[in-house]
């Protein structure tokens, strides 16, 4: 697999973070391989430690680059824990926002305080395996969560930090967000990302809450090996129209 990881690395990176942009609320045709570019050097990396042959046990939290120092967009991989090994499924969530035009220093100064505080705040949740982030060329983030399971979603929801990222902060800052949810199959010589919903958020600071739109994957209920349409905005089984997020 480590092999594979490494060719299919190589091949992303000529073209990786420049190839991407956040494109508008539902131009999700590009995201499955953003966040497959996020996922390979995050896999490849959690490989190595599993391999690490050390007197002591390998010291997480561990933070690194994605990408190389020279390219010219920045990018983050901050790994929490080791999965156990062999690995055969993790859960993921995976982030793309539209930042809004002409943003103060003063919020900015405020998002940018409050990510360093969730990085160390994440340390609690046992769930939690990675958090990685790449820059954007048009400026915007993608950022992609594994984790072994479900339950750190909850733990997310009942943390004050994140709620006030996500209730208060976030309507300031973004125009909109996607959030995909699915399932990383680690089984293969490849890891495969397999969306199961996605959540259309979109951030009107005159409502109380965003408005939201949800749609589900085909692909994910018939399993990984199922070959659908080009770009993940053909596989939706089913949707629900725009109504108030609950919180």
């Amino acid at each position: 697999m480590r092999s594979e990881l490494h060719r299919a690395i190589s091949q992303w990176s000529r073209v990786v973070p420049e190839l991407f942009t956040c494109g508008e609320l539902h131009d999700d045709r590009y995201d499955e391989s953003l966040l497959t570019a996020i996922l390979l050097p995050t896999m490849e990396q959690i490989g190595l430690l599993q391999g690490t042959e050390e007197p002591a046990p390998v010291r997480l939290p561990r933070r690194r680059r994605l990408f190389p120092r020279h390219r010219r967009l920045a990018s983050r991989l901050i790994i929490y824990r080791l999965p156990p090994a062999p690995m055969g499924e993790l859960g993921f969530v995976g982030f793309i926002g539209k930042k809004r035009a002409g943003l103060s220093a003063e919020v900015v100064e405020r998002i940018n305080k409050l990510d360093l505080a969730l990085v160390h705040e994440l340390v609690r949740f046992p769930e939690l395996v990675s958090y990685a982030s790449l820059q954007l060329s048009d400026g915007n983030w993608g950022n992609l969560v594994l984790f072994t399971q479900p339950s750190l979603l909850e733990g997310l929801r009942t943390s004050q930090r994140h709620r006030y990222a996500a209730f208060d902060l976030a309507p300031s800052y973004y125009e909109w967000v996607r959030l995909h949810q699915g399932t990383v199959f680690c089984a293969g010589p490849l890891p495969v990302l397999m969306r199961e919903t996605t959540r259309y958020y979109v951030f009107d600071e005159a409502l109380p809450r965003p408005l939201l739109h949800v749609s589900y994957s085909r692909q994910a209920r018939q399993g990984p090996d199922v070959k659908v349409g080009k770009g993940s905005g053909q596989d939706l089984a089913g949707k629900r129209d725009l109504e108030e997020a609950s919180a």
